[in-house]
């Protein structure tokens, strides 16, 4: 089956092993295997437009190439470019059971592929290019920022292993939202406290057509406005208050 791009199967091995209690386990049987398979990194680095895929003797044969339209930029951002590519497509395949063929595969042939990029942009070889920008068998490329500060521009080099214990990793938790009911009319009313002065006993409710119809002048616009409601529960006094402000 696939899904999200992944390859899902399900593992049939009848190989036994001992666990740590001595019991002999087939514990590999009927495990869930997760795979990269070769179409999907193929059709990443094409679409990246970072190799040619040509037929020989039956089978394909994957070169890198330079991107052309990259050559334009400036080097540490062609690095950064590369690096986020990477790390984006290493980041969502790092669960895959076979994640660390990644590396044999889309790492190298980005790699050379930007090894390229850089020859085409200065006019060089890749092996000019290579022992220029060499610093402990990394890849770096040092630039001015804004400030005037010297940096480095390291290409990727973190490797491509799976990842298994995700009871680690970092995730957003949202907050704990809860939504509290408002009150009903009849609720409201057998409360018996006037919403406007906050005293109790008898209340009665007044009522307006629209919101529209107030606009915020007196203390029971502002009141009803801010609550949101067409009603508001007040004792004998307020409402009066309320009509003789009407009239």
């Amino acid at each position: 089956a696939k899904f999200l791009g992944y390859e899902i199967s399900v593992r049939k091995d009848y190989t036994t092993q001992k666990n740590a209690r001595g019991e002999t386990r087939r514990h590999r049987n009927g495990n869930v295997i997760l795979h990269v398979s070769r179409e999907v990194i193929k059709k990443k680095l094409l679409s990246l437009e970072a190799m040619n895929v040509k037929t020989r003797n039956g089978k394909e044969v994957w070169s890198s190439k330079g991107r052309t339209y990259l050559i334009d930029n400036e080097p540490q951002d062609i690095v950064a470019r590369f690096n986020t590519e990477i790390r984006g497509f290493y980041n969502y395949y790092s669960i895959a059971n076979n994640a660390s063929a990644l590396g044999r595969s889309f790492g190298c042939i980005m790699r050379f592929s930007m090894l390229k990029t850089f020859a085409q942009k200065l006019n060089s070889s890749v092996r000019t290019i290579t022992n220029k920008y060499r610093e402990d068998d990394k890849f770096v490329v040092w630039y001015t920022d804004k400030k005037g500060e010297r940096k480095p521009r390291v290409f990727y080099n973190e490797g491509f292993k799976r990842i298994t214990d995700l009871g680690t990793q970092k995730c957003d938790n949202l907050p704990y939202l809860f939504n509290t009911p408002s009150m009903s009319l009849v609720e409201r009313l057998t409360a018996n406290k006037c919403e406007l002065c906050g005293k109790e006993g008898n209340v009665v409710s007044h009522h307006v057509r629209k919101l529209s119809e107030l606009r915020g002048k007196t203390g029971w616009e502002r009141k009803m406005l801010k609550m949101h409601r067409k009603s508001l529960i007040v004792c004998a006094e307020c409402h009066n208050m309320i009509h003789a402000e009407n009239s």
